[in-house]
């Protein structure tokens, strides 16, 4: 398959989905934490940007190699800290 959904990326994102519908009423704060353990996965390289090179790289996150194993690392740390501050006012806050 050409292009940039090939058969591993479309995998990793159906894996991706299925743990955003498996939270259910927990989906928004859950992403949220996602997003976290993005930033943490590549914040050595983040830290040695300039803030435009950081938006760029944000932007197109070098996740083509990726396989499994790196998307169930990020959704576990996301997991773990969503447990730890599920009681917390800024997770149970409604909007």
């Amino acid at each position: 398959m050409d292009g940039p959904l090939t058969p591993s990326v479309f995998f990793l994102l159906c894996r991706l989905w299925d743990t955003y519908i498996a939270e259910g009423e927990n989906f928004k704060p859950f992403v949220v934490f996602v997003a976290l353990a993005l930033l943490v996965t590549f914040s050595e390289k983040l830290q040695a940007m300039d803030f435009q090179e950081m938006i760029l790289h944000l932007q197109k996150l070098p996740t083509q190699e990726w396989t499994p194993k790196e998307l169930e690392m990020v959704l576990s740390e996301a997991f773990l800290w969503h447990t730890v501050f599920k009681d917390t006012k800024v997770v149970n806050k409604s909007t």
